[in-house]
């Protein structure tokens, strides 16, 4: 799989340095999570970036404008070759509660310190050049990629991937391009 230099942690880190919270969704009191897809060349430079599920058209903006000042990632590799791999990962805008508008008089602070992060655990990924697709599994069941596309983010409780032994040691010759474990909050 491919990696952010410095890992996850440096990911979240990257982000919430460099995005700035859009004046009129901070105004307004919008906060979410923006789903970013993209495509990480056999180069390390990010392609194809585009909103999967968006908050707001000036929130999922600012994700795409900072996800095009990435440095170069480390290019995912399969057989010892680098390779094209689709990445999508969830970026969180939250307002601190206290500098949330009020509500009676519309007051706004100026001095917000609004974040920008990453979810841990919820990157989803999959080898778009070999045709190598990892298998998912939503609650203990496999199900086709088709359905994996159509599961409402809102309902993913986390989303763990697995690779390597790990994955053929739980999921058999099925697991050998990797697993996608997907589970949804219990209702």
């Amino acid at each position: 799989m491919p990696a952010f230099p410095g890992g996850i942690e440096a990911l979240g880190k990257f982000l919430g340095s460099n995005i700035k919270y859009p004046k009129a969704a901070r105004e307004k009191g919008i906060e979410g999570r923006v789903i970013c897809s993209f495509i990480v060349e056999p180069s390390g430079s990010l392609s194809n970036i585009t909103v999967v599920k968006g908050v707001s058209p000036d929130m999922d903006e600012e994700s795409v404008r900072v996800l095009k000042l990435s440095p170069k990632w480390i290019p995912g590799m399969e057989n010892g070759e680098k390779v094209r791999v689709q990445y999508a990962i969830p970026i969180s805008y939250t307002l601190e509660d206290s500098k949330k508008p009020a509500k009676s008089t519309g007051n706004k602070t100026g001095s917000v310190q609004d974040t920008a992060a990453i979810h841990k655990g919820s990157l989803i990924a999959d080898n778009v050049v070999t045709g190598s697709k990892p298998l998912y599994v939503l609650d203990n069941k496999i199900i086709a990629e088709s359905k994996f596309k159509l599961i409402d983010p809102n309902n993913i409780e986390s989303i763990n991937v697995l690779k390597d032994k790990e994955a053929t040691t739980l999921w058999g010759d099925k697991g050998k391009n990797g697993v996608v474990l997907i589970n949804t909050k219990k209702r």
